[in-house]
């Protein structure tokens, strides 16, 4: 057996790279744009949102998860910033 690949695998192989372009870089997109990127949580305006529930549905109220001690500090924090940023 040779070592070398067939001359056909070789030319699929360059024609695959020609059609495929090469996908954009992340600081590409950053530069390109730049408000999505600016650090702060945005709003949809101009959307409404409508929730379809069926009729015979039953409310539902499950208690929450619990979180391991270790983690309570750490939870409470995150959640204390988020509710500030109004998520």
């Amino acid at each position: 057996m040779s070592n070398t690949m067939p001359k056909k695998l070789i030319c699929l192989i360059s024609q695959e790279d020609q059609t495929n372009p090469p996908k954009p870089k992340l600081e590409d997109l950053v530069q390109q744009y730049p408000a999505l990127f600016d650090g702060e949580l945005g709003t949809i305006k101009g959307v409404t949102a409508k929730l379809v529930v069926k009729e015979n549905a039953t409310p539902q109220c499950f208690k929450p998860r619990p979180v391991p001690y270790v983690h309570k500090y750490k939870v409470a924090a995150e959640l204390s910033r988020l509710e500030k940023e109004r998520v």
